[in-house]
């Protein structure tokens, strides 16, 4: 007897082929037969009635760490389709940690993106961290990254120096014990500390050891917006030198000065590909970003992390050099505030000035009778360097050139959210709800790709390029990772000034086998679990 049959689906197997209906059985976690009919008994029958069955997303781009942590059964992903995020992005995982008060009390604050304050943080290593996720029992699979910063900050603190011939022995040390414990990859944040004080030789040592080991390195590069083709420039050396599987994450061409030339961006990259470099990126399928308000200040300032940062803008003579730089940018950082003086940055998360939410920094600085500048370092000393922000950098012309490219894969770039437990962010950038929806609605809705050319992107290459086996696609044998779709197609329900809406469009939602929507409700159950790379 099976356990579940699901009956006359239209499947799209994720592999790129054309849907074709046929029934799919699941017995003990993965898909056991695909036929035209399958006879025989099932505790649970399904009929979809040509509804699409595929294979459930992979969220490539994920920071879900900490909050499935907080709340292990979250709706914004799940309803979104996705039954895999990979986590550890932007050097952001919340592991390896020294577990002294002071030591971890910086790194906390430097991670304020993914971090939940509700949750401790009591564990010290991959292991232990991983044993913690095991035991929430989260909604979805995570392949879990190893942070650059993390590695850094264990070894050197947030000094910006070079590292010696020792200490960068240290690092790849520890990256190797992180690989060997089943961690898939590292990833760095290039735009944040202490990651941006490693120089391309580091990086480049680093890459070699995950080249050993046939993970996947991937890069928020070193700038999005004036220094954008040089940054791409670095991946593309480091990739070249080590012969590592490299990956660019959320790519965009940010800033005015990069408005328009997606085109010559990516001719850069296919050049690369075609003398033989191993390099793909991914995509959030909006024009704005989201980060946290750490990035509109010089990377010179956070040097000994971020209560020193806040020190220095308590400085008055400090503080005016900050707001020069911040207004004027410097030869190898580029200004968010000097561009269009805050008129595109809107405030989405503060504990002290809550008025401030769901304003422009523009409209933050008219009301307090001071510059954009000056509001933004008063924000930062007031939120004691907390905070979240979103930031319009792009062109739907330039999204649209790079997420339609073959080597193109798509993430959210945003935390689980939406449990039961009060939310840990009131007005989050509306990519954590509704990246994957609007991904069909904005592609396959307008005839820009076939649904299974999309499928394929989310589901069989994301699970290639990461290297998952036995995932991505609807295949006998493979684990039953599954969503199915209505036949209104995926349908996002948020957008900026309402992000916190579930989005529409899928009937039932399988992780490993387990049911965790059924007619487009959420079951109450989770199958998760924690993968490896092969």
């Amino acid at each position: 007897m099976y356990q579940y049959l699901f009956q006359q689906a239209f499947v799209i197997d994720g592999t790129g082929q054309k849907g074709r209906i046929a029934d799919v059985a699941v017995e003990d976690g993965r898909i056991v037969k695909i036929a035209s009919e399958i006879k025989g008994d099932a505790a649970e029958i399904i009929p979809l009635n040509g509804n699409v069955l595929c294979p459930g997303f992979i969220d490539v781009h994920s920071h879900s760490d900490i909050s499935l942590l907080y709340e292990n059964n979250p709706g914004s992903k799940i309803f979104q389709g996705i039954t895999t995020e990979v986590i550890g992005n932007c050097g952001f995982s919340p592991f390896p940690l020294i577990q002294e008060r002071a030591w971890l009390k910086q790194r906390r604050s430097s991670l304020a993106f993914i971090d939940v304050e509700q949750v401790p943080w009591d564990w010290a290593d991959f292991g232990a961290y991983k044993e913690k996720m095991e035991t929430a029992g989260p909604n979805v699979n995570l392949l879990l990254l190893v942070g650059h910063g993390s590695i850094r900050a264990v070894v050197m603190g947030y000094d910006n120096k070079r590292a010696s011939a020792a200490q960068l022995e240290q690092m790849c040390s520890i990256l190797e014990e992180h690989l060997k414990a089943g961690a898939a990859g590292i990833s760095t944040g290039l735009g944040y500390p202490p990651d941006f004080y490693g120089d391309e030789e580091e990086l480049t040592a680093l890459a070699k050891v995950i080249a050993k080991y046939g993970r996947i390195f991937t890069f928020h590069i070193r700038g999005e917006r004036a220094t954008l083709f040089k940054a791409v420039e670095e991946v593309i050396s480091i990739g070249r030198n080590s012969k590592a599987k490299v990956h660019i994450s959320h790519l965009k061409c940010a800033g005015v000065h990069n408005m328009g030339r997606s085109g010559e961006l990516l001719k850069i990259i296919d050049d690369a590909v075609e003398e033989g470099v191993d390099l793909s990126f991914d995509l959030y399928p909006y024009t704005a970003g989201s980060s946290y308000l750490g990035l509109l200040f010089p990377p010179a300032f956070h040097e000994g992390g971020m209560a020193e940062l806040v020190r220095r803008l308590n400085d008055p003579q400090e503080r005016n050099e900050i707001i020069r730089q911040m207004e004027e940018g410097t030869a190898g950082w580029s200004t968010f505030i000097g561009e269009h003086q805050g008129e595109n940055l809107m405030i989405t998360s503060v504990a002290v000035h809550k008025e401030c939410i769901g304003r422009r920094i523009s409209e933050i600085a008219r009301d307090w009778n001071c510059s954009p500048s000056e509001a933004a370092c008063r924000l930062m000393v007031d939120e004691n360097g907390r905070g979240e922000m979103v930031m319009f950098l792009t062109t739907e012309e330039d999204m649209n050139r790079i997420a339609s490219h073959e080597r193109c894969l798509y993430g959210t770039d945003g935390l689980a959210m939406g449990g039961t437990k009060p939310l840990i962010r009131q007005m989050p950038h509306p990519r954590y709800y509704g990246s994957f929806p609007v991904l069909w609605e904005r592609y396959v809705n307008s005839g820009l790709m076939s649904a299974e050319q999309l499928i394929h992107k989310t589901t069989e290459a994301a699970a290639k390029r990461f290297g998952l086996a036995e995932r991505g696609a609807v295949k006998e044998g493979f684990w039953a990772d599954l969503a199915v779709i209505g036949p209104e197609g995926l349908k996002a329900a948020e957008d900026y000034e309402r992000p916190c809406m579930f989005s529409e469009g899928i009937r039932y939602l399988m992780v490993n086998g387990v049911l965790e929507i059924r007619d487009g409700r959420r079951c109450g159950d989770t199958g998760g679990r924690i993968l490896k790379s092969y």
